[in-house]
């Protein structure tokens, strides 16, 4: 289920960094503090609401490229909190709510603090809750549903906040000093938004960034500039 967004209340978020880039490997989506997910893949943005299980958790079916299922608050904290994310870790919630995935009620745990919330929530939720047919739905299929884990960003270092820098700059001034069809200004402008929300930041997208390499430019010279872009970037990244 989606709902559409003023684009322009949506640039002003990510200007003022309400919203941040989840690290996925493609595709264009934003997570906000308060786990609001939006997609900016197409023209007209959206806002793309959860699927609760019936334990309460709330997973997201999103389009990376796959159709691919993951579990918001794993989205927030690996987000918003990537220095605390390692192999161990897991997605624990401070009142033992799992419909709450703001980031403020969730950290990082391990499975005993896991298992610790797990108790407490049952402790809470009423044996004869009633389920709508949605859920129903998932609590016949979850064992087939497999929750992707998003990867990790990785800490920017000078060389790459000023390639960065460069990229953002370039971009701006091709798509001041030139006209392109349609498509090549889409693509021009989704690499300046996604590079620019990058840049300051101490943890870095680096799988979604890299994933703008991947489309193709219809204009000769976007092209040759977005291949130089990419070498310059894995050369750095390495």
């Amino acid at each position: 289920m989606s709902t559409y967004i003023d684009p322009i209340w949506l640039q002003k978020q990510i200007e003022e960094d309400e919203l941040r880039l989840i690290n996925f490997k493609a595709g264009h989506y934003y997570i906000s503090r308060q786990a609001e997910i939006y997609s900016m893949n197409m023209a007209q943005p959206r806002r793309i609401m959860p699927i609760p299980k019936l334990t309460g958790e709330q997973i997201i079916v999103l389009y990376t490229p796959g159709i691919t299922a993951y579990d918001v608050s794993s989205l927030v904290l690996s987000t918003y909190s990537p220095s605390h994310l390692d192999s161990h870790n897991v997605p624990c919630y401070r009142d033992a709510d799992p419909t709450n995935c703001s980031l403020s009620n969730l950290f990082w745990g391990n499975e005993l603090d896991a298992l610790t919330w797990r108790k407490e929530a049952m402790k809470k939720t009423s044996q004869n809750t009633s389920v709508t047919a949605q859920q129903d739905v998932l609590e016949d299929s979850e064992e087939s549903i497999v929750i992707e884990q998003v990867p990790s960003m990785v800490k920017a270092s000078k060389l790459l906040s000023a390639l960065i820098d460069m990229i953002i700059s370039t971009t701006q001034r091709m798509m001041s000093h030139h006209e392109y069809d349609d498509e090549t200004q889409f693509l021009l402008r989704m690499t300046e938004m996604r590079f620019k929300h990058a840049l300051g930041k101490e943890y870095v997208p680096l799988d979604n960034l890299r994933s703008v390499f991947e489309l193709e430019a219809p204009d000769p010279k976007v092209s040759v500039m977005m291949k130089r872009f990419h070498e310059r970037f894995e050369k750095v990244v390495l």
